[in-house]
């Protein structure tokens, strides 16, 4: 975005002001006027025009600014405050099989206040994916169920879930690298175009259990 340009200081030069004529010339000007109209009503010298002057201002603008504001918008800001989206999955993934949950998550108040939308979805995978070179395993999962616990209807639908029974049968490509760049355990997320991390995660090989909780960001409600 291009800077903007900061406003002059009270006392800079004002465009559009013109300068001001010098006082000598402008009092020998009206001394030219004056003078000989002076010289000629002394010698009783006859007025190049003796019939009176009758002319009249005949400016009848009567014109009134009459602009009034006839915008009728009404709409008023229904904003009250930024809501923290969380999502919070569990699975256990077995054989090949991934199986579990994810929560969208709608928080008050920054993630502080009281759930405004909590959509409960069920996740089962329908495909193995090779696709994630760094992963330790990836999925193509389905939505097969969902079921909404807290759910109002403006602050889901700020968070783009509006009709949450419609996601049934989205798809949806998980995957995880436990070593990402050989730091950290991550969720990696497809987005259509290719594998992006989505957050910090982790896989228990004892218990085969995979969980992770994603801040995905702060929307107003």
């Amino acid at each position: 975005m291009a800077a903007r340009e900061a406003p002059a200081k009270n006392g800079g030069a004002r465009r559009g002001w013109a300068t001001l004529p010098p006082v000598k010339p402008l009092l020998l000007a009206l001394s030219l006027l004056v003078v000989p109209s002076l010289l000629a009503g002394c010698t009783g010298g006859a007025k190049p025009d003796d019939t009176a002057d009758t002319s009249a201002d005949a400016d009848t603008d009567a014109d009134t600014d009459t602009d009034t504001d006839t915008d009728t918008d009404t709409d008023t800001d229904t904003f009250t405050g930024s809501g923290l989206l969380r999502l919070v999955g569990s699975a256990t993934v077995i054989d090949g099989v991934y199986t579990g949950t994810e929560t969208v998550l709608f928080e008050a108040d920054e993630g502080n206040g009281d759930e405004l939308c909590r959509i409960e979805l069920t996740l089962e995978s329908i495909a193995t994916l090779t696709t994630c070179e760094t992963c330790d395993w990836a999925y193509t999962l389905q939505i097969t169920d969902v079921l909404a616990t807290v759910a109002d209807a403006d602050a889901c639908a700020a968070v783009g879930w509006a009709d949450p029974p419609s996601a049934v049968g989205t798809t949806l490509a998980y995957g995880f690298d436990a070593e990402y760049f050989g730091h950290a355990a991550v969720l990696m997320v497809h987005d259509g175009e290719g594998w992006q991390l989505a957050g910090y995660a982790s896989f228990d090989d004892a218990t085969d259990t995979f969980s992770y909780d994603l801040e995905v960001g702060f929307f107003p409600y």
